[in-house]
């Protein structure tokens, strides 16, 4: 995927190769915005969720009105699935 960050630049972002930590650090550093990260999540799971089914509860539309670029944290904008055992 290509995004413009917000410094103006075109940059290739593929979410597959970072882990949380490496995302966190491109969300810090603007490179790109929690919501492309949070777009591309949600692309990753609904190309392969009809083959694994381990995302049953899909809450996309809820995280959409809090700011994640005004977030603090570690991982402010980093999107994450939960687990109920």
């Amino acid at each position: 995927m290509i995004v413009q960050n917000q410094k103006g630049r075109w940059v290739m972002f593929n979410y597959k190769q970072f882990d949380g930590v490496g995302i966190a650090e491109l969300i810090q550093k603007k490179e790109v915005k929690a919501e492309e990260v949070r777009e591309a999540a949600i692309r990753e799971i609904e190309k392969k969720n009809g083959t694994l089914n381990a995302v049953v509860d899909k809450f996309y539309k809820e995280p959409v009105e809090v700011n994640h670029d005004q977030s603090t944290g570690p991982f402010a904008g980093v999107p994450f699935l939960t687990k109920s055992i």
